[in-house]
């Protein structure tokens, strides 16, 4: 179940800054005002600080990771708040910076952040909640709280408690594939139209619609179809994306490849989310080459 930070019973905080690692991260103090005596020596009520807003930081391997944020656990829900929400679900932030997501109000919002779509190889490490605009020194609520074996947390923020909420991830080593000793190279592909109606995809299929990355600033822009994918020179995407569709056909078709169709979507996937397209072209480009028994 995920952890819950209220503005009644804020737990006792367990380790030092969340920021350390990210040099994006900032907390702004909680403004200070003087107070100003009336004519008749009393005191005008001090104003309260300007809202402080709930910001999101991302620490782990180099690339993009992806969040909502949501009224509810299980389902998106923004409507309802009292405060402004700043970011579109499901919205991005890169390993390195940070994201300001929403702006309290006078009355608190329950907010639910979850990371999703998590790349292969990659996991949560941890993530860390802290209060701003105070001194954890001085005052326990500031001090920031680690949570572990979740990928979400909830609290509830207004306009003088916004949070900041730090995800580290981590890389694992995903399992190897089981050894494949039949594929076929783009090369063959493009050169053999005809066989691709024994795997159930066209040459028009989108590339981004298939792989399930429509939108995603790592994919392409804009979309290519099947055929223009690989006949597509130079490295990077480009490289990925020819191997990608050899990958499919070849596991479709169904060779002895090492990777069910749904395996390659699903590494394909991951490679583009992340960034980090070499390790999943340099795999795909191996199991390519192993051999292609068709004519």
């Amino acid at each position: 179940m995920p952890h819950r930070i209220t503005q009644q019973h804020l737990v006792r905080y367990l380790t030092i800054g969340a920021c350390a690692a990210v040099a994006a991260c900032s907390t702004s103090p909680t403004e200070s005002r003087p107070a100003r005596p009336r004519a008749d020596g009393a005191l005008l009520t001090i104003a309260p600080p300007p809202p402080n807003k709930t910001t999101v930081c991302k620490v782990g391997p180099t690339g993009n990771y992806t969040f909502t944020v949501s009224a509810h656990q299980d389902f998106i829900q923004t409507d309802g708040w009292n405060g402004h929400l700043l970011v579109s679900n499901p919205f991005q932030v890169a390993a390195g910076t940070c994201v300001d997501i929403f702006q309290g109000a006078t009355l608190a919002d329950l907010l639910y952040i979850t990371e999703i779509n998590l790349p292969s190889g990659i996991a949560i490490d941890k993530i860390v909640v802290q209060l701003k605009g105070g001194d954890c020194a001085v005052d326990a609520q500031y001090c920031p709280v680690t949570f572990t074996g979740t990928n979400n947390v909830h609290f509830e923020t207004w306009d003088i408690h916004g949070y900041l909420v730090t995800f580290y991830n981590k890389s694992v080593t995903p399992p190897p594939p089981p050894p494949g000793t039949q594929g076929c190279t783009p090369g063959y592909w493009k050169n053999h139209l005809s066989q691709w109606a024994s795997t159930g995809y066209h040459t028009t299929d989108d590339f981004n619609t298939i792989f399930g990355v429509v939108g995603n600033p790592n994919a392409f822009n804009p979309s290519i179809n099947f055929l223009t994918a690989i006949n597509n020179g130079g490295g990077g995407l480009e490289a990925l994306g020819r191997h990608a569709v050899a990958a499919l056909l070849s596991a479709s078709y169904g060779l002895n490849y090492g990777l069910t169709k749904a395996q390659v979507i699903q590494r394909v996937h991951d490679a583009i989310v992340s960034g980090d397209y070499e390790p999943t072209k340099n795999l795909l480009d191996q199991l390519n080459n192993a051999g292609c028994p068709l004519n």
